[in-house]
This record gives structure tokens, sequence and C-alpha cells, in this order.
């Protein structure tokens, strides 16, 4: 039976659009599973719009702030439509949109920065 490492491994070599056609025939765990490590790829990805901040917790407080201010204001009125302005903004509706609006603790925002999760 094969394992969920050679399914990811198979999935990786698939174009994006044969991805989008077996997707629904996925687990739910399988589906969940890579939403969520997408997610973590766009969340430290984002640590580039954070120069001002030294160290990891740090720059996981400042992104959970702007996460927390963002979804409370911008998302309510973005969040069926691509966002307008700048990368972070971006960002910010990208990892809400993966995290299904909801907000990520600022423990699990530092654990993704280092590479926990």
């Amino acid at each position: 039976m094969p394992s969920l490492a050679q399914l990811e491994v198979a999935l990786a070599r698939m174009a994006p659009a044969e991805i989008a056609i077996i997707e629904p025939f996925l687990l739910p765990s399988v589906r969940r599973a890579r939403r969520l490590a997408a997610r973590d790829e766009l969340v430290r990805a984002s640590a580039v719009h954070y120069p001002e901040q030294s160290t990891g917790r740090a720059l996981a407080a400042a992104l959970h702030r702007d996460l927390r201010r963002y979804a409370a204001t911008g998302w309510r009125f973005e969040r069926d439509r691509p966002p307008i302005g700048d990368a972070k903004r971006q960002a910010w509706h990208a990892i809400l949109s993966l995290n299904e609006g909801k907000m990520i603790a600022a423990g699990q925002l530092r654990a993704i920065l280092a590479g926990l999760r």
C-alpha cells in the first residue's frame, strides 16, 4: 500500500492543473496537510517583509499583530476577492485564506518560523 510520503512525491511531479483535477478525490487529511504546509511556507516567506525584526520572537509578534489587525479590518471585505495593496497585504490575505480565515496563535507562528511545524 502506498504511503503518504509516496503520494506527496507523486503530487510534487504533477502540474498544478492535474493536481486540481485529483484534489477532490484526496482524503480530507491529505488536503488539510497540503493546505497547512502551503500556509507554513507563506508564513516563512513573509519574514522578508519584516527586516527590522532581529529575533524570531519579535518577528512572530509583529506578524501576529499585523495578521490580527488585517483579520479584524480588511479581511472581511477582501476574503472573496484578490487583495488590493502591497506585498505584505497580499501575504496576509494568502495566509488567512489558507487558514480558512482563522487567526494563527503567536506561539504557532514562532513554531512555524523556527521550522518546527
